[in-house]
């Protein structure tokens, strides 16, 4: 005989999970806390953290199937390692506290904003997976720290003084911002063969990207630079 309870028991679940996705983060949990079943039941996929939140909050049950999360000057979390199969988008800058060994367990990260964090160094772990790398100002990501990045399509590195070249991502990257100081020079970019934004801004030592055009033609943007 079917089970109608359980199957209505299901439906509902569904509905409230596509509910929930559209609700702030104190609405999202007054929806969870209607019954247990639904407690039990509904996950939060994208969450931006308040500054109160703490590691063992994030670590509840209700958050572990988390893809995209923002804690951005939330100082109280330090690792995102129980989301290992889920995250797909982190925003740890400026602030947060996540550091190198907190992010080392990642296998589905596809874009890592971290602007001025100092406590991550490299992404080479995610090589098979990163499409996109914010590291711009005091971020410690340096050139070792992206040298193994396989799928790399946009890289901000806005003043970050460690990165010097993008060469070994030639035929990947297609939009780059190394403006301010920025140590990326004209050796730097010489390879590059798929680049349809440019952004140098400030950065002296990039004065030539007739090779950039010539590849790319219909495409190619330049915003900001010393170019003549």
């Amino acid at each position: 005989m079917y089970n109608y309870a359980n199957f209505y028991k299901v439906m509902i679940v569904d509905l409230f999970q596509e509910i929930v996705g559209y609700l702030k983060l104190k609405d999202q949990l007054k929806c969870m806390m209607i019954d247990k079943y639904l407690y039990n039941n509904i996950y939060i996929y994208l969450l931006e953290c308040p500054s109160e939140m703490d590691q063992d909050i994030l670590e509840q049950t209700k958050f572990r199937k988390l893809k995209i999360l923002k804690c951005h000057d939330n100082e109280r979390i330090y690792s995102v390692n129980h989301l290992a199969d889920t995250l797909i988008k982190l925003n740890c800058c400026w602030k947060s506290n996540i550091d190198q060994d907190g992010i080392s367990q990642l296998k589905l990260l596809k874009i890592l904003k971290c602007d001025d964090n100092r406590k991550i160094h490299s992404v080479n772990h995610l090589a098979n997976t990163l499409i996109e790398l914010n590291c711009s100002y005091d971020s410690k990501i340096d050139q070792h720290g992206i040298s193994q990045l396989k799928l790399l399509n946009i890289l901000k590195c806005y003043d970050n003084r460690k990165i010097y070249s993008v060469n070994h991502l030639a035929n990947i990257l297609t939009e780059l911002d190394c403006g301010g100081e920025s140590k990326i020079n004209q050796n730097g970019i010489c390879r590059l063969k798929s680049i349809k934004i440019l952004k140098c801004d400030l950065n002296g030592r990039i004065n030539d990207v007739n090779h950039l055009v010539a590849k790319q033609p219909y495409t190619f943007h330049m915003l900001g630079g010393y170019i003549d």
